[in-house]
């Protein structure tokens, strides 16, 4: 078997589970937010080029490498949860069934004699 046979025999056995992949720039995104003075109150009211030098800087804690190893783990959760399989699984779900059910109206009502023959008997 070659290598592009592999390839194309490759699939997920739930895909939509990969639409959860869309978060993960906005944990970059949030992050970046969240860095620097943003969250000192005066970002509202000074220039960021002028808030640098007013506000004494604080010990810094570098939330991208944070970010960074969250969106690694998240994405590999989100791809485990996917599905990755080689081989094509019956979902049971997916499954068709014929299922037959019949039903039977035995009350003394079925015993009336408006009809020939009544109407259990029928």
């Amino acid at each position: 078997m070659s290598f592009t046979e592999t390839i194309t025999q490759f699939h997920f056995l739930r895909p939509l589970w990969l639409l959860a992949l869309l978060i993960i720039p906005l944990v970059f995104w949030y992050s970046r937010k969240k860095q620097g003075y943003g969250n000192s109150g005066w970002s509202k009211a000074i220039n960021p080029d002028l808030l640098k030098h007013l506000v004494v800087e604080e010990k810094k804690v570098n939330t991208t490498d944070f970010s960074k190893w969250i969106s690694i783990i998240v994405a590999l959760m989100i791809l485990g949860l996917a599905g990755p399989s080689w081989q094509k699984k019956p979902q049971p779900l997916q499954q068709q069934s014929d299922n037959l059910a019949i039903v039977f109206d035995l009350s003394l009502s079925m015993l009336a004699s408006d009809q020939q023959p009544d109407r259990l008997t029928r």
